[in-house]
């Protein structure tokens, strides 16, 4: 059995023992695989959540290419009265996030991990302790500082305000690409424990994004589909550049350049040299990714790439295609 075959069975056995124990259908851990991407994203759940709330989100990531594990955090699912009893800690659901963070990084090459609210304190300890293992952590609606005690009896609550002082405390230490989402509106977890976090955060791969009417749903609201696509905006925007040199033969030409979805499409941004009698070439730093583009004649003949594959745009006009792998 290879590792990525290992990292499934893996998977299957803790959705199993769940599912034993009497969790529900719906509140299952959840995988949804792509082998054809090499970027795996982790999910973890908010405070008295189980897995279900992050689906709809997940499911649009994997829409996208990613492979996505739905984690169930120990304690939850199962019996609630077990979490304001004191029988779960919230170094249980730490470790038990952890233990999907090494199958994902068994099935993948890079992973991020996706925190929601009580699920995102841990998203930024985990990014801390396994800066190694972790590409980039993406924080919704997460608390991350706070100055009240919360009630004597209610011992779940005290679980998680140990988890956010955990975050006041070491967040200063966080060095990796980050992602901080928030609703203007959270009356939950308020903005401001967002802005503690964007200025705190010991790196300048940092990007804060604020959302409007969507209090603390974000992610599981009416704008799931844009929030899925910032998520993808953001690790796109920090992927590694890859070298890729575009050759084109035309003896005639006075001037060639290329233009595509890589520079909006300007045909004055990348222009390309001549380096015999009829050969053009331009190197361009791309992320990875699938990137429609034409090539530039004398500024004002746009036509395909004679050494690409060929796309379709939305209105059926033909595209070069040029697909940038790891």
């Amino acid at each position: 059995m290879n590792t990525y075959s290992q990292a499934v069975f893996q998977f299957n056995s803790i959705k199993l023992k769940y599912q034993n124990n009497g969790v529900l259908d719906r509140d299952l851990p959840f995988l949804l695989e792509n082998n054809q991407n090499k970027i795996g994203i982790l999910m973890l759940h908010g405070s008295e959540s189980t897995p279900c709330n992050t689906y709809e989100l997940a499911q649009k990531m994997s829409d996208k290419g990613y492979t996505v594990i739905g984690g169930l955090l120990q304690g939850h699912g199962i019996n609630p009265e077990g979490l304001h009893k004191g029988q779960v800690s919230w170094h249980d659901c730490y470790r038990s996030a952890v233990d999907y963070l090494n199958i994902l990084k068994n099935m993948t090459q890079k992973v991020y991990v996706l925190g929601s609210s009580f699920g995102g304190a841990l998203a930024y300890i985990m990014g801390i302790e396994y800066k190694n293992d972790i590409s980039g952590i993406i924080a919704v609606s997460a608390p991350t500082h706070s100055d009240f005690t919360p009630p004597h009896n209610h011992q779940w609550m005290k679980q998680v305000h140990g988890s956010i002082k955990a975050v006041e405390h070491n967040i200063h230490h966080l060095n990796i690409p980050v992602l901080i989402m928030h609703g203007v509106d959270d009356k939950v977890v308020k903005v401001n424990q967002a802005f503690y976090a964007f200025d705190k955060v010991n790196t300048e791969q940092k990007k804060l994004m604020i959302y409007n009417k969507i209090g603390h749903s974000l992610g599981f609201g009416f704008n799931t589909q844009e929030v899925a696509n910032d998520i993808d905006n953001f690790i796109n925007s920090y992927q590694p550049l890859k070298a890729i040199r575009f050759e084109y033969k035309d003896q005639y030409a006075q001037s060639v350049s290329i233009a595509g979805e890589f520079n909006n499409w300007n045909a004055k941004e990348n222009i390309m040299y001549k380096i015999d009698n009829h050969t053009w070439q331009v190197d361009l730093f791309l992320a990875p990714g699938n990137y429609q583009y034409k090539i530039v004649i004398n500024g004002s003949n746009w036509v395909l790439d004679q050494n690409s594959q060929i796309a379709y745009a939305p209105k059926g006009e033909k595209n070069s295609l040029i697909k940038v792998d790891f």
